[in-house]
């Protein structure tokens, strides 16, 4: 029973206080009151099928809780086949129920190395979230779609309350972030890319997209200025880093876990919580933090230096689609 201990132990440090431990098992496995307690108790042993339940559900690398020591690891992986668009909203509640459990955790701490922009900065502008969507669902499928008409096969309605629920559990976390001078860069060879091969039914689209990306600047360069996500938000730090990344890593780290996540296909991403895969990437974090500037506490010459040159990138494309109009 050391192994069913261990899980109960580790769940009770992850769930919310707020839930009652027996009755999110209870749901999870769909055991009666009396069938959870007697497995809480250790009368009962949890079957192979509800260990691994419990701990897909909750992220928790089974491992871990079997104390097994080789060199794999499990890892979750969602495929976001958008011939079926559902994919992508149970992909995005899943995000969003993953989210919701970390803000309501004391100390937790939300790490990404910015390859590309963080995802959670889109989430304010549907037009520009929804065509990173479309950039990600072209390059998966390669077929002849302009922008206008795959938007209107998503639910709008759905994906802006989706988006603004997790960018409002994402600004409750407290955040590192580490960008280089080239960060913004995929994003805006994309949308020239796919203007230029006429995509847009509407050349103004471009453009709207394009203003979005400019607005996402300055909400960026106003929360390194403050060191806070808005006034609702929570501590925000951002490092420059001097060289390339390569990867875009997202570390969630509360006291009793983490999950790590690697970014795949624009969009999706492959997550782990194994132990020693997660300790590791929160070195190489740390040691990349370590040989980059303090964007967030830099002096205003230097924070203003990168975000004219953010800027200015942005500007270039923004006059490019106007001469093109």
């Amino acid at each position: 029973m050391k192994v069913q201990d261990h899980l109960f132990n580790t769940l009770k440090a992850v769930i919310p206080k707020q839930f009652k431990l027996a009755d999110i098992i209870g749901e999870i496995l769909q055991l009666s009151p009396d069938a959870v307690y007697r497995r809480i108790r250790g009368d009962k042993e949890l079957s192979l099928s509800e260990l691994y339940k419990l701990c897909n559900h909750f992220n928790i690398s089974l491992d871990a809780i079997l104390h097994v020591n080789t060199n794999s690891m499990l890892t979750r992986y969602s495929s976001l086949n958008l011939d079926d668009f559902s994919n992508y909203y149970k992909y995005l509640d899943e995000f969003d129920n993953q989210l919701q459990m970390m803000s309501s955790e004391e100390h937790s701490e939300l790490f990404f190395t910015a390859e590309d922009i963080p995802i959670f900065h889109f989430l304010q502008f549907p037009e520009l979230t929804y065509f990173k969507v479309y950039s990600w669902f072209q390059t998966m499928n390669n077929l002849k779609i302009s922008y206008e008409d795959f938007v209107k096969n998503l639910d709008q309605e759905f994906l802006k309350a989706k988006y603004l629920s997790i960018f409002n559990k994402y600004i409750k976390i407290p955040s590192t972030e580490i960008w280089t001078e080239r960060t913004i860069d995929q994003l805006l060879f994309t949308l020239d890319y796919y203007y230029d091969i006429q995509c847009f039914d509407d050349p103004n689209i471009g453009l709207l997209i394009c203003s979005q990306i400019s607005e996402l600047i300055d909400n960026f360069n106003l929360w390194t200025d403050e060191k806070k996500k808005g006034l609702q938000g929570d501590k925000y730090d951002v490092y420059l880093s001097p060289l390339n990344l390569e990867n875009s890593f997202m570390l969630l780290k509360a006291p009793n876990k983490s999950a790590c996540s690697l970014k795949l296909f624009t969009i999706n991403s492959i997550v782990t919580s194994n132990e020693k895969f997660c300790k590791e990437t929160e070195n190489w974090i740390l040691n990349t933090i370590n040989k980059s500037s303090y964007l967030s506490g830099a002096s205003a010459r230097e924070r203003f230096k990168f975000f004219q040159s953010t800027k200015n990138k942005v500007n270039n494309l923004i006059e490019k689609l106007q001469t093109g109009l």
